[in-house]
């Protein structure tokens, strides 16, 4: 018999909102979990566009369409974002650390994990705390495609079976993984994501897999944020390194945003 550890307390409270969000603006996939997080907490105001001008995301020079079949891209932009080359673009684990602290008033913290990655360690992390968001920073190429059909998720679970589709696309990107299903052969993680496309924005992944999306085999490393209140964040980084984990930040080629005056919070408020 498989046994479910599920997120419930706050991954079914946010359901609605992921929905409502989705899909996320083009190479916002970073800012779209911060907003999602942030006004989950009761602040208003917070939109993908301030999160990743918070985060000092970088958008790619000369713009590219979403790698993702059947994705529209969405380009609308409340914000002016800076540019720079390709490879640096994107959104930096610290930059989005930094982001959650400042718009939240310093209620919140995203203490961030680096590895090291195994299927286990993977599936204890999600399982750790039912109303702690995670935002975990991927490469979607070591997933499963989010097709996945019945049979395939229930051959891993019994027996470990590795046979699901190939990945939907091969990107540095970022996810929410929400709860992990345990089987006799394998584990099972829920990973919600920001495009509809994507299994309507919910997949299932074998652990070992998200595992590998984590340590990346691109050349750059994963991570994941683990947000919580910001009075528990030393408790909680204590917790984190007793179990083997790496409390550090990780290197995904998006250079860390440099210290500058932030924008107001005009407008971000309690509800």
């Amino acid at each position: 018999m498989s046994s479910t550890t599920v997120v419930t307390d706050w991954a079914e409270r946010t359901a609605e909102l992921h929905r409502e969000l989705m899909p996320q603006k083009d190479n916002l996939c970073g800012a779209f979990w911060g907003a999602l997080v942030l006004t989950a907490a009761g602040l208003d105001g917070v939109d993908q566009d301030l999160v990743a001008l918070e985060s000092g995301t970088l958008l790619p020079e000369g713009g590219e369409p979403p790698p993702l079949a059947g994705v529209e891209s969405r380009v609308n932009y409340r914000l002016d974002l800076p540019l720079a080359p390709r490879a640096e673009s994107g959104t930096s684990g610290r930059g989005l650390e930094i982001a959650v602290g400042h718009l939240s008033g310093g209620r919140l913290a995203a203490v961030p994990v680096a590895g090291p990655w195994t299927a286990e360690a993977v599936a204890d992390l999600v399982s750790l705390d039912a109303q702690m968001p995670l935002i975990a920073n991927i490469d979607t190429g070591a997933l499963w495609g989010a097709s996945a059909d019945r049979g395939q998720v229930q051959r891993h679970l019994d027996t470990g079976a590795d046979d699901g589709p190939a990945a939907d696309w091969a990107v540095g990107h970022f996810v929410n993984p929400v709860a992990v299903q345990r089987g006799r052969g394998g584990a099972l993680v829920t990973v919600r994501d920001t495009y509809p496309a994507l299994g309507g924005g919910v997949h299932l992944q074998p652990a070992s897999r998200f595992a590998a999306a984590l340590r990346r085999d691109d050349g750059r490393e994963g991570g994941v944020l683990c947000v919580c209140d910001a009075g528990r964040a030393d408790g909680l980084q204590h917790e984190l390194a007793t179990r083997g984990l790496q409390v550090r930040h990780w290197d995904n080629g998006t250079p860390e945003p440099p210290v500058r005056v932030s924008v107001g919070k005009e407008g971000i408020g309690g509800h």
